[in-house]
């Protein structure tokens, strides 16, 4: 019987990088956008909803006037647009500015057994199993240690280095399974 060559093992890749203010504030924004979207799962309830608003609206207009009505329906909408356009921006540059060890530099190093992150004061591995799911986009790999905390890491600049994204990815697919949201 033949023995089977074995594909020997690519080194691990490493890099470094520093997240920005501007990185932190794109990175959450992404996260936040990928949660918005509307599953295939939650369209019958999204679709009561709706059914459910449009009914609410009718009585309310009749009850209290359609002019009443939207002005409400108005002021909801302004409200969650600031909400998303202002307040979260302004409460993540508060929160990069309060979170002072993300300023550091960081190395991410890609093994066999996990992703290592390495900072000034320690560093730590984190194990495909420990992984809940991940995302990408062309800026940010957002992988998630549960549904709303994630380690982002910014593509910019990562090749330059050797550090291939792609075969992040490729790991991140094989280990944890495929990206969600906003590949």
């Amino acid at each position: 019987m033949m023995e089977q060559a074995t594909m020997p093992e690519a080194p691990p890749m490493s890099a470094r990088f520093r997240i920005a203010e501007s990185d932190y504030v794109r990175a959450g924004a992404f996260d936040t956008r990928a949660k918005v979207r509307v599953r295939s799962r939650f369209f019958l309830f999204a679709v009561l909803v709706v059914v459910a608003l449009i009914a609410l609206l009718t009585a309310a207009s009749i009850a209290w006037g359609q002019k009443n009505v939207v002005t409400v329906c108005g002021v909801v909408l302004a409200v969650w647009l600031v909400t998303m356009f202002f307040i979260r921006p302004w409460r993540r540059r508060r929160e990069y500015r309060q979170y002072k060890a993300i300023h550091d530099e960081w190395v991410v190093t890609l093994l066999d057994d996990g992703i290592r992150f390495a900072w000034p004061d320690g560093e730590g591995l984190l194990p495909w199993s420990k992984i809940f799911k991940w995302r990408c986009n062309a800026g940010y790999v957002l992988i998630y240690t549960m549904p709303s905390l994630f380690c982002g890491i910014p593509t910019a600049g990562m090749a330059e280095q050797g550090f291939d994204m792609e075969r992040l990815k490729a790991a991140l697919a094989q280990h944890v399974g495929p990206a969600e949201w906003g590949r």
